[in-house]
């Protein structure tokens, strides 16, 4: 392990990061339907793993440590399947992930079943 992931504050977002993925997942893999509320809740869990990875992203492009840039290289890749395109940028993508979970927030507000 590199000096970059040995820093207790990355280590710390990192594990927030998975418990937030292990929430969403769980909520998820559960085959009952969710009700109004717990739809809302689901959504806010979804923007703030959003800004969390947005923030460990921008963490790690700023470091030269040789597993700070694989991380990177691997999430761009990961992007990629989800249809980012390196022109545009990550912030691009980030803003456009923001706005699908803000439509889908907007949605529920106003009452639509999703």
């Amino acid at each position: 392990m590199t000096e970059f992931f040995r820093s207790a504050q990355v280590r710390a977002a990192l594990a927030e990061l998975a418990e937030i993925q292990d929430d969403l997942a769980h909520t998820m893999s559960n085959p009952r339907v969710l009700g109004m509320e717990e739809k809302k809740d689901y959504v806010r869990k979804l923007k703030l793993f959003l800004e969390k990875q947005k923030l460990f992203f921008f963490r790690v492009s700023l470091s030269d440590d040789p597993e700070a840039v694989q991380v990177k290289d691997h999430i761009l890749e990961t992007a990629q399947m989800f249809g980012f395109k390196e022109m545009t940028g990550m912030d691009k993508f980030f803003q456009q992930l923001d706005e699908t979970i803000k439509k889908v927030e907007k949605d529920l507000d106003e009452g639509v079943d999703i």
